[in-house]
């Protein structure tokens, strides 16, 4: 089993403060026969000399220098063209890490033994998983198959570094693309070559929310391309494979909510010119986002902010809310009973929906301290270590198992 090579390809633009945690969380897998090619798509910050520290101490880790700007999709092809020897391709991104040291042990073993061309696993993001849990392995074998479950979103994505693909495959079907979030033109040329694919119950990702990184940043009219390329790949499929209405209206209108939900975040997105347009098509496509049985609570609670033109200033809120609770020793701040609990607790339910049975806790909290402030005063230090109820942060442990 250990003369399969597994290539890592991991993209990296100014990332020096997360570069060395990706490339550690290959480094302590207990599969030792891989090879980590980073691709400086030419950083401004350190992170080429922390890739070529990485290289003295590790034969295995390759760094590629590209000239600045060229984007993620350019970096990943300059490194995929460079390999001539590999079995299996895995892709990483520089903010995130894979979880548990025996990850990639364990798919060699699943496609060996399903003779699968791919093994996709379930990602982790705030602590919690990304996709639906499934209870058993799921295998695919037909091209429509892979279509629906890339649109449907609910045990894989279009996103690439979620799974181990033949490297052949990856290395013929692998093109460039010259707008951002563009992984599922790619994913679904791959998986349309491979024979079998099996989706694993296990979370082997973690995914990092990193508001520095090109993922994040925000938004510019060529974004509007996202939008764009997914309406057309909808279309494209639909008249493949007409069984694919709903999953396709879905796909179309979460990227159409996705976009239109980054736009209003800030006053930048908000005076685009693409963002009139944007805002218009999601209002009309009202009876996809009530209808459609894939959409989340989550996500009609997005959509409805952003038809009543508040979702800005509810996302602004809920984000200086967020800043003020993490600068603090503990979640529930005397300061925040009135007004901010309920602004608070209907934010936290919208961003974060896992965190539920928390946010009630806190409510409840909030409501007991209002009891007391009318009561005669005791000792705020020793009422509040009583109450405390501080959230519980995601270790960064990149070798703990889930």
């Amino acid at each position: 089993m250990e003369n399969k090579k597994i290539s890592v390809f991991l993209p990296a633009y100014n990332a020096e403060k997360t570069l060395e945690r990706a490339i550690q969380s290959v480094v302590c897998q207990t599969y030792q026969n891989w090879e980590i090619c980073v691709i400086d798509d030419g950083s401004r910050d350190g992170t080429a000399e922390i890739a070529e520290r990485a290289c003295q101490r590790d034969s295995r880790i390759r760094l590629f220098k590209l000239s600045p700007g060229k984007g993620k999709t350019y970096a990943l092809k300059a490194g995929i063209e460079a390999v001539s020897e590999a079995e299996y391709a895995m892709f990483l991104d520089s903010d995130d890490w894979f979880k548990g040291p025996e990850l990639f042990q364990r798919l060699i073993g699943e496609l060996d033994r399903e003779r699968a061309d791919c093994v996709l696993f379930n990602f982790e993001l705030k602590g919690a998983p990304g996709f639906q849990k499934l209870v058993k392995k799921m295998i695919l074998s037909t091209e429509e198959e892979y279509v629906k479950n890339i649109m449907k979103r609910q045990y894989m994505d279009g996103n690439l570094w979620g799974g181990i693909y033949k490297f052949q495959l990856v290395k013929e079907k692998f093109t460039a693309q010259n707008f951002n979030h563009e992984d599922y033109i790619n994913k679904y040329n791959i998986l349309k070559e491979c024979g079998k694919v099996v989706i694993l119950p296990v979370i082997g990702y973690v995914y990092y929310v990193n508001t520095d990184s090109i993922t994040h940043r925000p938004f510019t009219d060529r974004d509007e391309y996202y939008y764009i390329h997914a309406k057309e790949f909808v279309e494209k499929m639909q008249k493949i494979f007409p069984g694919t209405e709903k999953e396709g209206e879905y796909f179309m209108n979460w990227v159409l909510l996705f976009t239109a939900s980054r736009l209003a975040e800030n006053r930048q997105g908000r005076q685009l010119k693409m963002y009139q347009r944007i805002m218009k098509t999601a209002r009309s496509s009202y009876k996809a986002f009530l209808w459609n049985p894939y959409f989340s609570t989550r996500d009609r609670l997005t959509f409805l902010l952003i038809w009543l033109g508040v979702y800005g200033m509810a996302h602004r809120i809920y984000i200086r809310i967020k800043r003020r609770q993490e600068n603090s020793t503990f979640c529930c701040r005397r300061s925040l009973i009135f007004p901010g609990w309920p602004v608070s607790f209907c934010c936290g339910i919208l961003v974060y929906p896992h965190q539920l049975t928390t946010r009630f806790t806190c409510l409840n909290f909030h409501l007991r301290r209002c009891r007391q402030s009318s009561q005669p005063a005791a000792t705020p230090s020793s009422a509040l270590q009583t109450e405390n109820l501080s959230f519980a942060k995601h270790s960064g442990n990149c070798c703990g198992l889930y």
